[in-house]
């Protein structure tokens, strides 16, 4: 008799953010789905990003546990937005412990466009172009003539498509976490509004103290345990151990 076994079905998702533009895309990917918000930002990435994410989850009857890794596109495209976009993934991988990604939004338009040879994405700033191709490497120039013979992908993003090739990419890890300071961007704007910490406690007091806003001050020469509750916006708690070395 032929056993089968039946395969094993990912329930959990990819938090997909890209805020390198005026339009705000915020999407949660699996095998089965692919749920996707957008905001018109208006310089405004701040004020949407974080309640986009709550949305898209809270609609979908999810929770940041159900996050598995996260993409994020890292420019061209507008600073600020880049800014905002990046701290709040970053901020949200290191938290869950969780894998973060990153791809240029010129390779995004790439890969979300039929494969060719004389395909080109091309970002116009100011002065100039950021241009990226199958066979070019990403550039900036100032004078476009020399690819006219190319054809402009349009800014379009196949989000699966985009995802797919990024966790193929290598990933910023936070899962060997070694420092001396309490979790990064703690004061950050951004940060207060995904997450609180709850409690922040030194396992052994004589090798550094802490205070009630979580700063640590090193005392004498050693290691010890940091342990932390974060809460999320969706009511969420996370619990984290970090090791904090003291050398002076």
């Amino acid at each position: 008799m032929v056993k089968y076994r039946a395969k094993e079905v990912d329930f959990m998702y990819t938090l997909f953010i890209d805020t390198h533009d005026e339009v705000i895309t915020v999407s949660l990917v699996n095998e089965s789905n692919v749920f996707t918000k957008e905001q018109a930002s208006f310089h405004k990435h701040a004020v949407y990003l974080v309640p986009m994410i709550r949305s898209i989850l809270s609609e979908n009857n999810l929770t940041v546990k159900d996050i598995k890794n996260i993409v994020c596109i890292n420019g061209p495209g507008s600073f600020t937005g880049l800014r905002i976009g990046l701290t709040v993934g970053k901020t949200l991988a290191y938290t869950l412990n969780v894998l973060i990604y990153l791809m240029s939004s010129l390779e995004a338009y790439l890969v979300s466009s039929e494969k060719s040879d004389n395909n080109i994405a091309v970002i116009e700033d100011t002065k100039g172009y950021y241009i990226r191709g199958n066979n070019i490497e990403e550039q900036y120039v100032t004078d476009m003539s020399k690819y006219e013979k190319y054809n402009i992908v349009p800014k379009v993003l196949d989000v699966r498509k985009v995802v797919s090739e990024a966790l193929k990419k290598n990933s910023v890890i936070f899962k060997s976490r070694k420092q001396t300071e309490k979790i990064e961007m703690v004061d950050d704007t951004v940060f207060k509004e995904i997450a609180s910490i709850k409690s922040y406690e030194i396992e052994d007091r004589s090798i550094a103290s802490v205070d009630s806003s979580g700063s640590v001050t090193p005392l004498k020469n050693g290691k010890t345990n940091v342990k932390a509750v974060v809460q999320y916006f969706d009511g969420t708690e996370v619990n984290l151990t970090e090791e904090i070395v003291v050398d002076f």
